[in-house]
């Protein structure tokens, strides 16, 4: 073997281990070249329960570069730019932020930090979009200041699919007789559950508390002091026997600053019971109203 073709074959072999250390050592390198065509979508077969939410995360298919996604400050799940994540997060106080590797002009990685988002989710699906900013003129020094962000493109309430976990009980019933109502009633509206009856005293409180969550939870109306509500209903259930006249609900909701009150009723029973929620409009009188059978 000649001189020429030895360092021909060395340069070869040199050339070989170059690019392998770069597919293995190279860490967050996810330049055009390695990606991949089709997205991935992590976690899409993850359903929330009752007292927890979903949270989606949509990539960007024209963004190269990996993405790391933290919850609550811990690590949840390292991808491409262009891929998606499903999370399932207890209700209640979260932060959720996405940093961003790439590359500028010379081959040199990036790091974009995350803006922190604060969350409070109420058993809803909440879907983002990752929004990366590009890099100016091919330089780091450019990106100062803009980082990645999370902007809510829709959510919606997942307490449908609550009722369907328990459709023939109590919280089935509120759920489904609920829903129905909110969709009658203008949203933005003040208002206040004054009083269920029932023979079943823990039926009752369970019933109103079920159907306030539910209204807090959609976001869709504004809700009285529950310390008010309290002291209206000790008064009302301590004075008062079988209905409260639709004129005296309209003096307890001026009272309570309400523009609508909700009450119901539990009848039946054995297996054939029936929840029915009234709504009435404090000023005009009218009223809308719901049922469901559990």
């Amino acid at each position: 073997m000649n001189k020429k073709n030895l360092i021909l074959i060395v340069s070869s072999l040199i050339i070989g281990l170059l690019i392998s250390c770069g597919t293995f050592f190279g860490g967050g390198d996810t330049s055009t070249s390695n990606q991949r065509s089709n997205p991935q979508f992590y976690g899409s077969d993850l359903t929330a329960s009752h007292e927890e939410s979903e949270i989606i995360l949509n990539g960007s298919p024209d963004i190269n570069g990996s993405a790391s996604v933290y919850l609550n400050g811990v690590l949840k799940q390292n991808m491409l730019a262009q891929d998606s994540i499903k999370l399932i997060i207890p209700n209640g106080h979260h932060t959720i932020l996405v940093d961003y590797v790439t590359k500028d002009s010379k081959g040199k990685n990036v790091l974009l930090k995350g803006d922190p988002l604060s969350i409070r989710p109420q058993s809803k699906q909440y879907v983002y979009h990752i929004s990366y900013p590009q890099l100016l003129g091919g330089s780091s020094m450019l990106q100062a200041g803009r980082n990645v962000k999370l902007e809510l493109l829709s959510e919606n309430v997942l307490s449908g699919r609550m009722a369907t976990r328990d459709s023939r009980g109590i919280l089935g019933a509120v759920i489904k007789a609920g829903e129905d109502l909110m969709a009658k009633l203008p949203q933005g509206s003040t208002i206040a559950v004054l009083d269920i009856s029932s023979n079943d005293k823990e039926e009752a409180e369970s019933v109103i508390d079920e159907l306030e969550y539910l209204l807090t939870s959609s976001k869709q109306f504004r809700s009285v002091n529950r310390s008010q509500l309290d002291k209206v209903r000790a008064e009302l259930r301590f004075q008062l026997s079988g209905d409260v006249s639709d004129e005296s609900q309209k003096s307890i909701g001026r009272q309570l600053g309400a523009d609508i009150l909700i009450t119901g009723r539990v009848t039946g029973s054995g297996s054939t019971k029936r929840l029915t929620f009234t709504a009435l409009y404090v000023e005009s009188g009218e009223f809308e109203m719901s049922r469901a059978e559990f």
